[in-house]
């Protein structure tokens, strides 16, 4: 993937935190499969931004960033 693409991935997540961050909706309940459990909308957002990672749509210190940025928000 291309640095330009990277780099607005990592825009794109930190606008998603940021924006979520700022309706009070990172903790809201996850619902996953039609049932309730103890995750959070933060614990999906951090294993979607933990994917993108992976898939080679963020490097190391960005990804990083972002875990810091959802669980310092």
């Amino acid at each position: 993937m291309t640095t330009e693409w990277t780099a607005h991935n990592y825009f794109n997540c930190t606008d998603i935190i940021k924006t979520l961050s700022a309706n009070n909706a990172l903790g809201l309940k996850r619902v996953h499969d039609g049932t309730d459990n103890e995750d959070t909308v933060a614990d999906l957002l951090h294993d979607v931004i933990h994917n993108i990672y992976i898939m080679g749509g963020l490097d190391k210190p960005d990804w990083e960033a972002l875990r810091k940025e959802i669980d310092d928000a």
